[in-house]
């Protein structure tokens, strides 16, 4: 038996809820029920007789005492609509609660609470306003599908439409979210008297919409040779709760030219919970002499100002894996390419996260990755697109939101991209610890396309490729403008750009085919612009002396006018770098900076499109005209961009 409950309702919302509720019901006996046992749990789908068993949802462990898992998939309905459902599996008998958050935090976190008590399941909605108990929603849009208890663990299966038009649900997207947990040991009296959790809290990171890639047929691994990028059993520190650590690898020397097909984690058993994200680095134009001392050595610290100087020429990124991340199946016509010998070197990354601070922890977590002699059409490679790594990348202190902005320029890319242009496979972004919302703005002539990437709660401890699952391309002539919006306000000295953690990048890296001459195009604000914007006389001496830096470290920010001095850099004029296929860097003459379009591009809101359809299908007029007026400015702002 089933409780769900809600609190009481305003007149002004009970319509809604009325109709939400009829929704379910409707939804629920048209698309499926849910058979359980101890060992499996599916859902079946009528309408198309699909059965999804647990091994097609992503699943990660939020904890690192192994109590609470969590999985989940995206269903795509009949209706053009599509659901998430949640399973969670807690070792408790008392009281679950699990969120969506942008941030980790309890306000404007979107919250299910449930237990199980006396074989009766309570369900509820709730919305999180600040760090005490959520209030339960007058709408309740997160749906129970099944609740119980076994001798050591309750199990929870829920799910939503991925955009409620509910302002007390997140809407769920392609941006990076925030799972947030909390259990007790005790089932509450009341939906009001949840008992504190204390520590049986936390959060991690996900993207929950990332879809598996995968082709039609299986992959036969007895045909391939494998490479293992291992840690060389790296010892956890108990004494930080987060540690980067870097080494150098060797590519195997090969005979001929081989294609990398396939790449899967190699997660130590047992590790799950400490190993965060992996990111292979390919160090571009490397040499023996400067690469082949490091390859005995036990690596690194990451970030750090003392990191060899080798490692810091590491900067494409070959191949990615976060927490929740799946096998990388490359396309069966496309490859990424191991040369043969001199082998190249690469530089890999692992993100070990320790909260509790367990002792005693030897990691030997990797990649696996498959290649082949048998080379396939194309040869895949990452772009590297943003802002140049640079001390003219500038974060002034206690900012809210700030913005810097890299421009790719089409008199690099244009000269080495094919015809028909490049096959966009993934995307991932990179800033630093102040970095919170990073945009890819696609232009193509006098048109701005939608975003190629938005992550608008980026979280520098989780990075991973985002896979598309429909055609993009970039052609010549197109610009790609990578946006980066920065929080300042825990700092009181200026950020500039550089390789440490505590001070910021901006970049984005796309992995593409057909593997082109270039390896980026990145822009920073010419000189005279930055001296302008700040009413200095700064010259390329002043900043290989460290003048600039200097300067602007005792630069009075609460006399400037710190809005004028964003714009003028964002908007101003760039010089470009424009790296070439083996790691040489060009400066192109030509200036870039935001092209000029018709009209920046807006997304339409599929919450407006529902209500629109409901009243005309009511036959009512109550929003009919406000949207022909919303209709109607963007038109006129279209046509005075054309002829003005």
């Amino acid at each position: 038996m089933f409780k769900t409950t809600t609190a009481s309702m305003t007149a002004k919302k009970r319509r809604l809820v009325d109709e939400n509720r009829k929704y379910r019901e409707e939804r629920e006996e048209k698309h499926f029920f849910v058979v359980q046992n101890t060992k499996l749990w599916c859902l079946i789908f009528h309408s198309k007789n699909i059965i999804v068993t647990e091994e097609d949802f992503h699943c990660t462990t939020l904890d690192s005492e192994d109590n609470f898992h969590v999985c989940w998939k995206v269903i795509e309905l009949e209706d053009g609509d599509r659901d998430i459902i949640f399973k969670l599996e807690v070792k408790t008998h008392g009281y679950v609660g699990f969120g969506l958050s942008s941030n980790g935090g309890m306000a404007g976190s979107d919250i299910v609470t449930g237990w199980v008590k006396n074989g009766q399941v309570y369900f509820q909605d709730r919305y999180g306003e600040g760090n005490f108990l959520p209030k339960i929603d007058e709408i309740q849009n997160w749906n129970l599908v099944s609740g119980r208890e076994n001798d050591t663990h309750t199990v929870l299966i829920f799910r939503r439409k991925l955009d409620t038009c509910d302002k007390e649900d997140r809407k769920i997207d392609d941006s990076t979210t925030k799972l947030i947990y909390a259990y007790s040991d005790e089932d509450p009296e009341t939906e009001n008297a949840l008992v504190y959790h204390f520590e049986r809290r936390g959060t991690k990171s996900v993207l929950l919409l990332q879809m598996r890639r995968s082709l039609p047929q299986e992959v036969d691994k007895s045909t391939l040779s494998h490479w293992d990028v291992l840690s060389p059993n790296f010892s956890i520190p108990s004494s930080e709760t987060t540690m980067y650590w870097c080494k150098i690898y060797k590519a195997p020397d090969l005979s001929q030219k081989h294609h990398v097909v396939l790449m899967e984690p190699l997660i130590q058993e047992g590790n799950e919970r400490f190993v965060h994200h992996i990111l292979l680095y390919e160090c571009v134009g490397g040499v023996a002499e400067v690469y082949d001392p490091h390859l005995d050595q036990h690596g690194h610290e990451c970030h750090r100002p003392n990191m060899p100087d080798a490692m810091k020429k590491c900067e494409g990124i070959f191949l990615a894996w976060a927490v929740g991340g799946e096998n990388l199946v490359l396309p069966e016509d496309v490859g990424l390419p191991l040369e043969p010998t001199p082998a190249k070197y690469y530089m890999m990354e692992i993100h070990y996260d320790n909260p509790a601070k367990v002792e005693g922890i030897i990691d030997q977590s990797g990649l696996r990755i498959y290649y082949t002699p048998k080379l396939r059409k194309f040869d895949a490679g990452t772009l590297m697109i943003g802002s140049t790594v640079s001390r003219r990348l500038i974060v002034p202190p206690g900012r809210k939101k700030y913005v810097v902005a890299g421009h790719s320029n089409p008199q690099c890319f244009d000269p080495a991209l094919p015809k028909d242009g490049i096959q966009v496979l993934g995307l991932l972004f990179h800033a630093h610890l102040l970095g919170r919302h990073i945009k890819a703005r696609h232009f193509r002539k006098y048109e701005e396309l939608p975003p190629l990437g938005e992550d608008k709660n980026y979280d520098f401890n989780y990075q991973e490729y985002r896979y598309y699952q429909d055609e993009v391309r970039i052609l010549p002539g197109d610009q790609v403008t990578v946006e980066c919006t920065y929080d300042s306000r825990t700092r009181n000295f200026t950020t500039f750009g550089g390789e440490s953690t505590r001070e910021e990048m901006c970049l984005a890296f796309f992995l593409y085919y057909p593997r082109m001459e270039r390896f980026a195009s990145v822009s920073v604000p010419q000189f005279d612009v930055i001296s302008e914007a700040l009413r200095r006389n700064f010259t390329k001496v002043d900043m290989y002396r460290g003048h600039l830096e200097e300067e602007l470290l005792n630069y009075n920010w609460k006399m400037a006018n710190v809005d004028r001095i964003e714009k003028a850099l964002r908007f101003g004029l760039h010089e470009t770098h424009c790296y070439f296929g083996n790691g040489v860097k060009n400066s192109i003459k030509a200036p870039v900076s935001y092209p000029k379009v018709h009209g920046a591009y807006e997304e339409i809101s599929e919450c407006v499109y529902r209500e629109f359809q409901k009243d005309l299908k009511n036959g009512g007029r109550k929003h009919y005209f406000g949207i022909l007026m919303h209709l109607y400015l963007i038109f006129s702002f279209y046509i005075l961009h054309i002829f003005y």
